[in-house]
């Protein structure tokens, strides 16, 4: 049955949504740092017909959430399996960009049973470590998301596209501006600390490394590292700057299709 609403796992509460046909593979979708389960829009409508779409918002999200203080990639990835549990789901497809790419590697190292075939998308194996970090997380817990709004907006798509599609800039930085401080605070510190290199070799499961040419926050670069520590996955470039399903979003799904059809 579809679910759309409030799930408690892992003792936070949870907006979760799962559509999609009765009975088949269901595929789960996790956003990008401050952004909302609507980015995942034009992937859930490729995948309608033929997949369950399971999105949800990271820990701190919910209007009813205590969560606060730094989280970790740990914790982000045991929400991630509790609201499997709690959806009675054993196994899905998992698309993750950045630090559901990042919350994707957590699952491949410590719940690779969990996962059918994964995307890591603009994602990376470490963001540079706290120094980087630290004064960006604090201003944010002072000042609130308002004041990183506007430059991830511009920051995570191309000048072009932005020029272009102002509707897409404006969707991208409500997001962010609309999130709250504490769970982007708290996402962030997980990747402020994050650190997979070297750690993905022994990974056995079919993995599609998805990777942006114009990327300045997680460079191509960072995609082939990836890409070469995880053996016998397939990497792919596409166009764009860091957030890729939504800055080409048809050339996104069917490089998606092709890997879980695979």
């Amino acid at each position: 049955m579809d679910f759309a609403g409030t799930l408690v796992a892992n003792g936070e509460p949870f907006e979760v949504t799962l559509r999609g046909p009765d009975g088949a593979p269901v595929v789960m979708f996790s956003n990008s740092l401050g952004t909302r389960m609507e980015m995942w829009g034009a992937q859930a409508a490729a995948l309608a017909c033929d997949y369950r779409v399971l999105c949800y918002n990271p820990r701190g999200f919910h209007p009813q959430s205590r969560a606060d203080g730094d989280f970790d990639i740990a914790l982000l990835g045991q929400d991630a399996l509790a609201i499997l549990d709690e959806l009675g789901i054993a196994q899905v497809h998992w698309c993750g960009i950045s630090l559901g790419g990042v919350i994707g590697q957590w699952l491949l190292l410590h719940a690779p049973d969990r996962l059918e075939r994964t995307v890591l998308a603009n994602t990376s194996t470490w963001f540079g470590g706290p120094d980087g970090w630290l004064p960006k997380i604090a201003m944010v817990r002072a000042e609130g998301t308002s004041t990183v709004a506007e430059g991830t907006a511009q920051r995570v798509l191309t000048a072009g596209f932005a020029d272009a599609h102002p509707d897409v800039v404006s969707f991208v930085r409500d997001m962010v501006a609309s999130a709250p401080a504490r769970a982007w605070a708290g996402c962030a510190a997980a990747l402020a600390h994050v650190d997979h290199r070297g750690r993905l070799r022994e990974v056995s499961r079919p993995v599609l490394v998805i990777g942006g040419t114009e990327d300045v926050t997680t460079p191509y670069a960072a995609s082939r590292e990836l890409h070469g520590e995880l053996r016998g996955s397939s990497l792919v470039a596409l166009p764009s700057a860091h957030l890729s399903n939504l800055e080409q979003p048809t050339r996104f799904n069917e490089v998606l299709l092709a890997h879980l059809r695979a």
